[in-house]
């Protein structure tokens, strides 16, 4: 099945499975079905199972605390006050003393590594191949972040980054936020090959701009012109670049897809954009409009009637508008195996 959460091949690529957080933080995560405790200590974030060798309680339930003799920051289980360093080694067991640590305490923590404000690990637990999306605009100069909360969709990872290659749904599936007075007509799509694992595409179209103020006053017409710069990385990360060359507006939605379980995918997506000018009420409502978007899609792409899409494309029927979204299947075909 080639749009499935379950299928082997997607556990020797890397997920996101939490957002950086600030040192002392600590979340509970699922990958793959499997549960996980992610802990920000100073030295970066220790990942593990989340379950502590001693009597399997929650880790993610626990606090970061400083070592006793190192002052380092570690993880501390919730039920014995047993505590982990960077590295899942057990340096403290209280009820011992001074007594010597087993060594079977310690955590099999999980490599993980940190790009574009997330916390990536391997379904494998490997760590060799990290190469995630290339997002040129992450941190450039006047560009701010806007974080959409994390959600739990009824989707596969694949099934969602295919609707979100999918500029032919807009004018019926957006028609209450941005594609109601979008063309239906799709023009060429010409999809590029970016390396072994990516796509990218650009297409120049008009369509109408209800977030530019100027359109209520007059002095800007509702059908403006906009260009989009998508680009996809195998498995599931995609990026949407828009621009507004009327009022200068630069908008990416960011967006990678970590499967949850077979039936459920979690959604870290963010927004990068320049013209929220340190408003948090404008950041807020773009927010507000984005989630209102992705609403729209989940009202339909949870409730398809063949949820597991097989891998042999001419199962389906295609168009010219479908390019990208068939380009998209073809690279998940080469690369997840």
């Amino acid at each position: 099945m080639l749009l499935t959460n379950d299928h082997p091949g997607l556990l020797v690529h890397w997920h996101p499975i939490a957002r950086t957080g600030s040192p002392g933080t600590v979340v509970s995560a699922t990958l793959f079905g499997r549960r996980y405790v992610v802990a920000h200590l100073d030295d970066g974030p220790l990942v593990s199972l989340d379950a502590c060798p001693h009597r399997g309680a929650r880790l993610s339930l626990g606090t970061v605390v400083a070592a006793p003799r190192t002052g380092a920051s570690c993880l501390q289980c919730p039920y014995h006050g047993w505590s982990f360093d960077a590295a899942g080694t057990c340096v403290t067991i209280p009820a011992l003393g001074s007594s010597p640590i087993p060594a079977r305490a310690a955590l099999d923590a999980v490599p993980a590594r940190t790009a574009l404000g997330l916390v990536w690990i391997r379904g494998d637990h490997g760590q060799e191949g990290f190469d995630p999306i290339l997002v040129p605009e992450w941190e450039a100069p006047g560009i701010e972040a806007a974080w959409l909360p994390e959600v739990v969709v009824g989707c596969s990872a694949g099934q969602f980054i295919d609707n979100f290659c999918d500029f032919a749904h807009f004018p019926f599936v957006h028609a209450g936020t941005f594609g109601g007075d979008e063309e239906a007509e799709i023009g060429d799509l010409e999809v590029e090959t970016d390396g072994e694992d990516g796509l990218r595409l650009t297409y120049r179209h008009e369509a109408s701009n209800r977030e530019d103020p100027l359109v209520d006053s007059g002095d800007h017409p509702l059908i403006q012109p906009r260009e989009m710069y998508a680009s996809v990385r195998s498995p599931f990360s995609a990026r949407l670049r828009i621009l507004l060359p009327l009022t200068g507006v630069e908008n990416t939605v960011l967006v990678v897809a970590s499967p949850t379980d077979a039936d459920r995918t979690t959604l870290f997506t963010v927004l990068l954009r320049n013209d929220l000018h340190g408003d948090a009420e404008r950041a807020a409502h773009s927010i507000d409009y984005e989630m209102s978007v992705l609403a729209e899609d989940l009202r339909i792409i949870e409730d398809l009637a063949d949820p597991g899409l097989e891998l042999d494309l001419p199962s389906q029927v295609h168009t010219r508008a479908d390019r990208l979204t068939v380009e998209y299947r073809n690279l998940l075909r080469r690369t997840i195996r």
